[in-house]
């Protein structure tokens, strides 16, 4: 896993993608959910990264510093494009899209592990579709019908392989009544047990740094509950509700730090993939194979009919954590007696 020399630096990079992306939504006719989940895919992309120089603390500058930890620590980005089938394309999103996080410790690689998301992007609308953000924005484009369908997903295959990714802007950016209403409801959430081990002291010298603000614009949260107005998902915060950046800071950091969470759910984050686990992988990868077993449990022998939601992300992000890989291959592993 990663340790606190390594955390600030993981924390400045996604807070910049963070930053980048759900500043889109202060124009004065943001984009929609497709078009911000490309600019997410190009901002997650290490080459579109570099061609475009669309990050000041971009993936280049991030390994530069993880280098001078001394502990052979690297951080890559992919972005894989799925061509579905054409049978398949009533089901492929264009707004959604797959995440793999890997961790791939080449000194100790019983350390390794990966988890795979389907991730539902919903994006926050101003109320009235005019004026300021402010504690009235909903998230308009969810309906029951998709939602109970995204339920029915966590219920045969397991919540923690699907999240909602919401697009909101950045906290400061809300009207100064709706910021206060944050402010307090962050502090409420915070102010509960969390700081230890790597993870929880992390997030103690963050909002130590930052005045005690967080002011992520996108979040993750589970599929069980439906998205509604701003001020519900932060009255999740650190919760259920994960900023951006702290979504991968979770993964990273070991399991006793999320003492604030459900541990034993979040305990699989390092254990064997089971039969699901791999089968969203899988699908997440694009594995046409895959694609046609998970459809096939979602909906029994009639698959092909599945109404009312497209399940197949069009992009998937992989994120890959690296340790000792620059070794000689015989020489990687640790070898204790």
């Amino acid at each position: 896993m990663i340790g606190p020399q390594h955390l600030p630096f993981l924390i400045t990079y996604f807070d910049g993608i963070d930053a980048a992306l759900s500043g889109r939504l202060l124009r004065a006719v943001p984009p929609d959910e497709p078009a911000l989940t490309n600019e997410l895919c190009a901002l997650m992309d290490a080459d579109t990264q570099r061609r475009e120089k669309l990050l000041e603390f971009n993936i280049d500058r991030l390994n530069a510093a993880l280098a001078m930890c001394g502990d052979d620590m690297r951080f890559d980005l992919r972005i894989d494009t799925h061509p579905h089938n054409p049978r398949m394309e009533a089901f492929v999103s264009q707004s959604d899209l797959g995440l793999i996080i890997e961790y791939q410790n080449h000194v100790l690689p019983d350390e390794n592990w990966s988890r795979a998301y389907l991730l539902q992007a919903k994006r926050l609308y101003r109320a009235g579709g005019l004026g300021e953000y402010d504690d009235r924005s909903d998230f308009r484009s969810v309906d029951h019908r998709q939602h109970n369908r995204l339920e029915a997903f966590a219920e045969r295959f397991g919540e923690e392989f699907f999240r909602y990714i919401l697009y909101c802007p950045p906290v400061p950016y809300l009207t100064a009544h709706t910021v206060t209403k944050v402010r307090a409801l962050h502090t409420r959430n915070l102010s509960r047990p969390i700081y230890d081990y790597v993870g929880g002291l992390s997030l103690f010298d963050y909002l130590k740094k930052n005045a005690g603000r967080i002011d992520a614009g996108i979040w993750l949260t589970p599929v069980t509950t439906m998205p509604s107005r701003i001020l519900n998902v932060h009255a999740d915060a650190f919760q259920r509700a994960s900023p951006f950046s702290w979504f991968f800071m979770e993964h990273l950091t070991n399991p006793p730090a999320r003492s604030h969470r459900d541990r034993a759910r979040l305990r699989a984050h390092r254990g064997p993939e089971d039969e699901r686990g791999k089968l969203i992988r899988d699908v997440v990868s694009g594995d046409s194979g895959a694609i046609d077993e998970f459809l096939r449990i979602a909906d029994g022998d009639s698959a092909l009919d599945l109404p009312e939601i497209s399940v197949l992300p069009k992009s998937t992000i992989t994120i890959t954590v690296s340790v000792g890989a620059s070794l000689p291959p015989d020489f990687r592993r640790a070898m204790i007696q």
